[in-house]
């Protein structure tokens, strides 16, 4: 039974407090450590690599290192202040949706590894920030020779007009988002986990972040909605509620966000989306009421998608994928009374997209855990997360 933390899941009898030395809070790239500084360090030679499509069978290369044995790693001393980087794991491109896997081999001599993994960005915009990948720095016991296998995921994307996005593969696939119409938007995708893993076992996995949501609204007459929504869900966490409202008039909407996958409980399903109906005009005519899906195993929930009427819909923010994936947010549509050059006034609000979790219960010590700060504030643009060995 695993002991969980929001979004951050570790076995009993692996406390973070019994292994742990002092550190210094890690606040950019670099590491930050107390210990001796190591006589000598050997950088691992560039691997080749093969880029691992969503769903299928992961075959890896092999990256050799052939390196003379540190002296810190002799001595089994913590990782130093100024850590020179042992091998920095190839990565997606910011216009890639496929994670890269690669595999790596334990140089001789060496007993332990640190490292710091990022978990891929969900899709944003410059209105809105997708939600930010985890970050966890640390220290992992390892065996001379053996193969550790390297899972660095793709970022989510916020797409413009109609056309949607795949989530961010990897170790949990980030939701994905799909046209939705000729007149239609959708949300953020989400971004994927990345893992570090001893065979099919994650040694520790960092949770990606979930998507943001929005609207697609129609104005007419004088008629106008007013939309207001937030950023996707970071790792670990819910998405940012939605939420409009029509002036004049007293209609209303009101929007949750997707839930964030806890441990390794993925993100659950939301309450329905809820609103006012006025009276008169304008009043609401019909509705279409979608509750956010929950997330599924590994992978985030697809963001679910709602009309206000046939022209304008709009598809909710997708969760990121980790150790259990994030929840999509819920999307509500609503057709008033009001006439309009095609159809009637009408809008439809979608939530923000839930963080994916992670994983240390393979990790000897952990030095810091928050996050990566790479959720997308560009449509367009997926940030990928990261795997750095030490």
């Amino acid at each position: 039974m695993l002991e969980e933390r929001k979004g951050w899941s570790r076995p009993p009898g692996g406390g973070i407090g019994n292994e742990r030395p002092e550190w210094n809070v890690v606040t950019s790239d670099s590491l930050s450590y107390y210990d001796s500084m190591p006589s000598s360090l050997e950088s691992a030679s560039s691997p080749s690599r093969r880029t691992v499509a969503r769903g299928a069978v992961w075959t890896v290369p092999v990256v050799a290192v052939a390196a003379a044995a540190p002296t810190y790693a002799a001595s089994g001393s913590a990782c130093t202040t100024g850590q020179a980087v042992r091998y920095t794991a190839p990565a997606p491109s910011t216009a890639s949706a496929t994670a890269v896997t690669t595999s790596y081999v334990v140089p001789t001599g060496v007993s332990f590894l640190c490292f710091r993994i990022d978990g891929g960005g969900g899709g944003g915009s410059a209105a809105r920030a997708g939600g930010s990948g985890a970050r966890t720095t640390g220290r992992i016991a390892v065996t001379p020779g053996e193969t550790l296998t390297l899972t660095v995921a793709a970022g989510g994307v916020r797409t413009s007009g109609s056309l949607g996005g795949a989530g961010g593969g990897g170790y949990g696939n980030g939701g994905s988002t799909v046209a939705t119409s000729t007149t239609g938007f959708s949300g953020g995708s989400g971004g994927g986990g990345s893992a570090i893993l001893r065979g099919a076992t994650p040694l520790v996995v960092a949770g990606g972040g979930g998507g943001i949501g929005g609207d697609r609204e129609r104005n007419s007459g004088g008629y106008t909605w007013a939309f207001s929504g937030g950023p996707g869900g970071a790792a670990g966490s819910g998405g940012a509620a939605s939420s409009s409202a029509l002036s004049p008039g007293s209609i209303t909407l009101s929007v949750p966000g997707g839930s964030g996958a806890i441990g390794a409980s993925p993100g659950g399903a939301t309450t329905n989306p809820t609103y006012t109906p006025g009276s008169g005009t304008p009043s609401v005519q019909s509705a279409d009421v979608k509750p956010g899906a929950a997330g599924v195993g590994r992978n985030g929930a697809d963001g679910v998608l709602a009309q206000g009427q046939p022209e304008d819909t709009f598809q909710s923010g997708a969760g990121g994928g980790g150790y259990a994936g994030g929840g999509s947010g819920a999307c509500l549509g609503i057709r008033t009374n009001v006439p309009a050059a095609t159809g009637n006034v009408s809008t439809a609000v979608g939530g923000a997209g839930g963080g994916g979790s992670s994983y240390i219960g393979g990790v000897t010590v952990v030095f810091t855990q928050g996050l990566a700060g790479n959720g997308a504030t560009t449509a367009g643009t997926r940030p990928p997360g990261a795997i750095v060995l030490y």
